[in-house]
């Protein structure tokens, strides 16, 4: 299971409060009385960022942890009711995803530190989800080098393209390069197909560009953003240039189009461009009514 480091999180925080209780014991109250105390914890932050209280997600993870061990017991005979049913869940706060423009990731690109730089290229070319690119290894990576031609598309050429086959979902995918991402990866050195195709400064793979991501935010002036906006700017920018929703959707491996609808930033000149496309429509339906809307009255 991909979330079983998750998991064992919950496990050992529920077991501080539960540890020593028998399955039958435990009632809604008892479970709302840790949700209570629990989101009442301090999170260890790092480095110099003051602590900070346990958010309503993590509580809410931790619960639903919780009602599934219970599910199990109860289907392994070794519990006869789920208490945590009868508890309400914590409201968690709507994440507004935060469409990364052109412009403000070439600022960003500029601002951030250089060791960086190519993971940022890559998520923003890609679309890929961060453990996807973190742990890209060359041997994923197929190079056209030099490009192919599309027989039939004069102007058309692949690239290559990047195969993933440990993904969120469990089904692999194939993402085609695009010209930005292929003249980079083409100057990189790729002999060995168990290395890591993004490197940090200390010679291994990255295990989380947090930081360096919001430091560039901050010295390029930007308004704040998540690592994960990287991913839904991807998809905003092909929409934009006019590739449907369902090839998007399966090139960004979202599950259905429903989940990809929350990631697509819509603004208002999206709106305004939307409707004057009418404009160019010529009015036959309306000439035709009118006429015969004429004809009638003469008749009378």
């Amino acid at each position: 299971k991909r979330s079983s480091e998750r998991d064992e999180r919950s496990i050992s925080n529920l077991k501080r409060w539960f540890g020593d209780r028998r399955l039958s014991s435990i009632d809604p109250e008892d479970i709302e009385t840790f949700k209570i105390e629990r989101k009442s914890d301090k999170v260890r932050s790092i480095k110099h960022l003051p602590d900070r209280l346990i958010s309503n997600a993590t509580v809410n993870r931790e619960l639903a942890c919780l009602k599934r061990m219970y599910f199990l017991a109860m289907k392994w005979k070794d519990a006869k009711r789920n208490p945590v049913l009868e508890v309400e869940f914590l409201k968690e706060a709507k994440i507004d995803e935060r469409y990364i423009t052109k412009e403000e990731f070439d600022k960003l690109c500029e601002a951030a530190c250089p060791t960086i730089r190519p993971v940022l290229l890559v998520a923003y070319n890609t679309g890929m989800r961060l453990e996807e690119y973190l742990s890209l290894k060359w041997g994923q990576v197929q190079l056209n080098d030099p490009p192919l031609r599309i027989l039939g598309h004069e102007n058309l050429e692949n690239y290559g393209y990047i195969l993933l086959s440990k993904t969120k979902n469990d089904q692999s995918r194939e993402i085609p390069i695009n010209c930005t991402l292929w003249e980079y990866l083409r100057t990189q050195s790729r002999d060995n197909p168990d290395d890591y195709v993004l490197i940090s400064s200390w010679g291994d793979r990255f295990t989380t560009i947090r930081e360096q991501f919001k430091h560039g935010l901050k010295k390029a002036g930007l308004k704040d953003a998540r690592v994960h906006d990287l991913r839904g700017s991807w998809a905003t920018r092909m929409n934009e240039n006019g590739v449907d929703a369902y090839t998007i959707m399966k090139i960004g491996g979202w599950s259905s189009l429903k989940v990809l609808e929350r990631y697509l930033k819509r603004n208002q000149k999206n709106f305004i461009m939307a409707v004057q496309t009418l404009d160019s429509v010529t009015p036959i339906a309306t000439n035709r009514h009118q006429e015969s809307k004429k004809s009638k009255i003469k008749l009378a």
